[in-house]
């Protein structure tokens, strides 16, 4: 638990990038068994994935800056969720109205 507490602007970047990858993933996984089970496709959106995975920024934001009071840390971790909001806008937004909804 030590090893966390680290009072660091890029640790926090690193942390606030690699949290909501790993949990997408494991949502993502959960999702295929799931809707194998039942027969379809998918079950939970892609951007729905999104969102609940950058969710987890927000609680681990929350625990650096407010419990343990280590703000450099938490300032890398509100920018990689600035990150992920800017890639948010742009793919499941923009290019999606762009690219990937097809034309009638």
């Amino acid at each position: 638990m030590q090893r966390l507490k680290k009072n660091n602007a890029l640790w926090g970047l690193a942390l606030g990038l690699l949290l909501p990858l790993i949990c997408y993933s494991f949502i993502h996984l959960l999702d295929q068994q799931l809707a194998h089970h039942r027969g379809r496709p998918f079950i939970i959106r892609d951007d729905q994935k999104f969102v609940i995975s950058v969710i987890l920024n927000i609680l681990s934001f929350r625990l650096y800056m407010v419990t343990w009071k280590l703000e450099q840390t938490g300032k890398g971790i509100l920018g990689a969720t600035f990150l992920y909001a800017i890639f948010y806008v742009v793919y499941f937004e923009l290019m999606g109205r762009v690219f990937l909804i097809p034309p009638r």
